[in-house]
This record gives structure tokens, C-alpha cells and sequence, in this order.
């Protein structure tokens, strides 16, 4: 299926479980989608987020090296990849998305960072009341 996930074509409360990983930082109006999330959400539900985190200065310094080095050197079309370290320098902080899932109605149920930080998790959850 196809559609705009800042107006989902499903009633609400339909679903116990969303999945977001490297999208949101695409999208022109962030909030939208992540009321529509919450929107077809079940109570008790949980949306579970993952994407880029800044990570400590030196580790994400490292990342953007590498990265630029993989990109120039062995990637065909590197305008998708380029994107997506641009993207990333500009992106929340994951403090900062949990802020806006929050302010939603979200309560967040835990935060696990990979990659020394440079990928972030969150998961979170719809209230019951």
C-alpha cells in the first residue's frame, strides 16, 4: 500500500504497534505524522522510532568521514547518501523528538542507542486514559 503518512487511510485506533526508521526527517510537516500515528494508535500501543542521533562529537565525526569516503568511492548515485548525512547534521536530537512525540501524548517507554550513539531507538507509548 501506498499513501501520505500524515493522513493514513485506517480508523482510528487500529493498530498496537507503528514503526518509523529514517523517515520522519523527510517530512514536511513532522507533527502531522506523528498525530496520525497516534491517531490509529490502540491504547497501550506503542510506536517504535529509530533514526540517526548526533552521537559524541568524535563518533559522529568519524561516521561523516567514513561515510564520505564509502559514498565517493563505492556508491553509483551518491545524491541519496549525501541526503542522508546533510539530513542527519540537521535532524532532532533524539532529546528533542522525544520532546515532540511527548507534547503529542506519547509517553516515551525506553531509549536505546546504537552504534555509539550515532542511531537512536525510542520507544513509546499511547496512554490508556
Amino acid at each position: 500500500m501506498h499513501s501520505d503518512a500524515g493522513q493514513l487511510p485506517f480508523r482510528d485506533q487500529m493498530f498496537d504497534i507503528v514503526t518509523m526508521s529514517f523517515g520522519l526527517r523527510n517530512a514536511y510537516d513532522y507533527n502531522k505524522i506523528i498525530s496520525e500515528s497516534y491517531r490509529v494508535l490502540t491504547p497501550g500501543g506503542e510506536l517504535m522510532h529509530l533514526d540517526f542521533s548526533g552521537g559524541k562529537r568524535i563518533t559522529s565525526l568519524i561516521f561523516e568521514l567514513t561515510a564520505k569516503i564509502i559514498i565517493k568511492n563505492i556508491i553509483k548515485n551518491p545524491a541519496p547518501y549525501e541526503y542522508l548525512l546533510k539530513s542527519r547534521r540537521t535532524f532532532f536530537a533524539p532529546e528533542k523528538l522525544i520532546e515532540e512525540f511527548e507534547t503529542a501524548g506519547f509517553k516515551l517507554k525506553k531509549r536505546k542507542d546504537f552504534l555509539f550513539g550515532i542511531i537512536s531507538l525510542q520507544i513509546f507509548e499511547k496512554p490508556c486514559n
